[in-house]
Parts: structure tokens; C-alpha cells; sequence
């Protein structure tokens, strides 16, 4: 790997850790530890050289301008293109529940470390991503 691939790589995981904690600043502050409490975060990111085709859609959860740009090298080494992270998901959280608490009939969540709860969301988005796009097609095969 060379220094450039290896300077623009570091660059795109510092890129993607700011969208993560910027998306989970502007959460509300209901449920967040408090000034003297410390918690695991993650998020899920979509990742794109060209911005457009993270939210080409009017549907697009967020506003493109919300969107995170991040100037990187082109393939080609000619230039500089645009890459842009769209934060999916976000979870935070150190919990889990004893054995003595756990329900086998999936009325309680077990797992609440935040990577679980991240994932959790993402799976909720993709599903919607799915429903959205089944729609179009019904919508298309009507027309």
C-alpha cells in the first residue's frame, strides 16, 4: 500500500468517525449519559466517491447538504474527486441482560451493546429500503 492510499484511508475513517458523532450529537439529549457518564457508540455509514448516488432519490432520509463530503484521490491519480459518508445507523450502549432476565419469547432485548443496537437499526432501514422500493415497482407496473 502506498503513502498516499495510506494517508487518504486514514482521512475516510477520521471522516467517518466525525459523521458518526456529529449524527449522534444532534440527537436529542433524552437517553444520553451525562456529562460525568461514559458510553460505546457506533454507526453504519454509506460510503460513495460520488455524493450523488448516496441520496439520488426525493424519498432519501437526509438532505443531501447533510450529507458528509470528503475530498479524496481520484483512481486515476489525476485529480481530486468528492466521497461522502451518509450515516445510517447509530447505537449506543454497554448492556446485557442476565440469564435470569432473558426471555425466549423475544418480547425483550437481550443484547444492548451499542454494535447490536447499530446493527438493529441499519436492518430497520434496509427493510424500508426494500418496502420503498417494492412500492415503486407496484407503481410502475400500474402506470
Amino acid at each position: 500500500m502506498n503513502l498516499c492510499r495510506q494517508a487518504s484511508e486514514r482521512q475516510l475513517t477520521q471522516h467517518v468517525a466525525n459523521a458518526v458523532l456529529m449524527t449522534f450529537a444532534a440527537l436529542p439529549k433524552h437517553g444520553k449519559p451525562q456529562d460525568h457518564e461514559h458510553t460505546v457508540l457506533a454507526g453504519i455509514v454509506a460510503y460513495a466517491t460520488d455524493p450523488q448516488q448516496l441520496c439520488s432519490q426525493q424519498r432519501c432520509q437526509a438532505n443531501a447538504d447533510k450529507q458528509a463530503a470528503l475530498p479524496a484521490a481520484s483512481s486515476d491519480g489525476t485529480g481530486t474527486q468528492c466521497a461522502a459518508v451518509h450515516v445510517i445507523a447509530v447505537g449506543t450502549g454497554t448492556k446485557c441482560l442476565g440469564g435470569s432476565k432473558r426471555s425466549a419469547a423475544g418480547d425483550v432485548i437481550n443484547d444492548s451493546h451499542a454494535e447490536v443496537i447499530a446493527r438493529r437499526a441499519f436492518l430497520a432501514w434496509v427493510y424500508q429500503q426494500l418496502q420503498l422500493a417494492a412500492q415503486d415497482v407496484q407503481q410502475q407496473q400500474r402506470q
